[in-house]
């Protein structure tokens, strides 16, 4: 891969410097010694390097893992997602990495994490604020009719279930794909004729 670490310090290759995407970074921070540059090398080391040190953790976490840690809290992970040079650097760096299948993987994972978070916030009532009529004695003691706000609460749970049915989709899709993925892994290894203990 074009990025490598060497006495603790991300720097990228000759060859990843030839990439447009790099130079397109690199000609746009106009600052002394790169440092969005830098950050942006590091975020996508840690952030999609594969078998890399916060690999285990799901994306969002690791996004805020490396930015505390790693980027001393200088910079969020929306300062990246947000940038359209940096996205390109990474989908390069993701592509010479990963197969298709894997990079679909590592989609999804993002969209079940922002499914069962939105699943969280989804309540089973709602409760929102109608105007509505109703009868009040007026100073004569005759039934008038006025209108009010007033609170109800609705039935929300055709929602909720339609947010869990999808949940259940990604996830059976998920395994799919995690089963394929391991298919094309053994398939590589016979080819590479590199052999496991049990294989």
């Amino acid at each position: 891969m074009f990025l490598e670490v060497e006495n603790g310090e991300v720097f990228i290759t000759e060859e990843g410097k030839m990439l447009k995407s790099y130079q397109e970074l690199n000609g746009r921070d106009r600052h002394m010694g790169k440092p969005w540059v830098n950050a942006c090398l590091v975020f996508t080391f840690f952030m999609w390097k594969r078998g890399g040190m916060f690999s285990n953790l799901l994306p969002v976490q690791r996004a805020d893992r490396i930015c505390s840690e790693m980027l001393d809290g200088k910079y969020k992970p929306d300062d990246f997602e947000k940038d359209f040079y940096y996205n390109a650097l990474k989908n390069d760096y993701v592509n010479l990495q990963y197969s298709p299948t894997e990079i679909l993987y590592e989609g999804l994972k993002v969209d079940i994490q922002d499914i069962l978070n939105r699943l969280k916030n989804i309540p089973f009532t709602r409760r929102e604020r109608v105007e509505v009529t109703a009868e009040f004695p007026n100073q004569e003691g005759i039934m008038t009719k006025q209108k009010v706000m007033a609170n109800i609460e609705f039935d929300n749970s055709e929602e909720k279930m339609r947010a869990i049915t999808l949940a259940e989709k990604l996830i059976d899709y998920e395994t799919k794909l995690r089963t394929k993925i391991l298919a094309e892994t053994k398939e590589k290894r016979k080819e590479q004729n590199l052999k496991r203990l049990f294989d």
